[in-house]
C-alpha cells in the first residue's frame, strides 16, 4: 500500500519502488527497478521529514534496465530517531523515485 507518492520525472516514469517491511522497526529493505537513458553515478538517500540525510547509499546507473537492493539498519544511525522518513533515488541531480517510509 502506497500511502505517499512524490512526482518523479518524465524519463523515470516507469519506476517501482518497493519498501518492506513498512512499517518497520529497526531496519527496511528497499528495491528499485527502473529503465534510464542516464548513465554514470546516483545514490539512494533516506530523509527526515526536515530533510536531513540520514542513510545514503552510492550505486552506478546505467543506461537501460536498472535494479537497486538495499538495506537499511536504523540501529547504525543514532540521529534516526522519528517515526517517518523518505526514501529517495537520485541520478545526478534529478530525483528518480520517492517513497514514504514508516518507522512503529
Amino acid at each position: 500500500k502506497v500511502l505517499y507518492e512524490v512526482p518523479i520525472p518524465a524519463e523515470a516514469a516507469d519506476v517501482e519502488v518497493t519498501a518492506y517491511p513498512n512499517p518497520f522497526m529497526d531496519s527496511v529493505n528497499y528495491i528499485v527497478s527502473w529503465k534510464s537513458e542516464y548513465e554514470g553515478e546516483g545514490r539512494v538517500e533516506i530523509l527526515n521529514l526536515q530533510g536531513k540525510e540520514v542513510y545514503r547509499e552510492p550505486i552506478q546507473i546505467k543506461s537501460g534496465n536498472n535494479t537497486v537492493f538495499g538495506r537499511w539498519l536504523v540501529g547504525t544511525n543514532k540521529t534516526a530517531l522519528e517515526s517517518v522518513y523518505v526514501l529517495r533515488v537520485m541520478a545526478s541531480k534529478e530525483r528518480i523515485a520517492s517513497k514514504k517510509l514508516i518507522r512503529n
